[in-house]
């Protein structure tokens, strides 16, 4: 399995940095690789950082390979959090 740092995709916005980390595991998954990205040194990640990553997981590959081929390894329960929050409201909705 894969190691990917989301800190390795930082860019000049949060939404521009979940982007480039949305690219990066879209590919990796297309790949058929198995990736875990751990999100250690990271704090105060909001909702608008993970909706881009999660939405085009959900496009390209859909959900299901959450938990599958992409596990996540959070920096706190806060962030955990706030990811499932993102993920429920990305399940939710009708567009990709």
């Amino acid at each position: 399995m894969l190691l990917l740092k989301a800190s390795d995709d930082v860019s000049d916005s949060i939404v521009n940095s979940g982007i480039a980390l949305a690219n990066e595991i879209v590919g990796r998954l297309r790949a058929r690789e198995s990736i875990t990205v751990t999100f250690s040194g990271m704090r105060g990640l909001p909702t608008s950082y993970f909706n881009p990553v999660l939405k085009a997981v959900k496009a390209n590959l859909g959900l299901d390979v959450i938990g599958q081929r992409l596990t996540f390894d959070f920096a706190s329960p806060a962030q955990q959090s706030v990811f499932d929050r993102s993920l429920d409201a990305v399940r939710k909705s009708d567009t990709h």
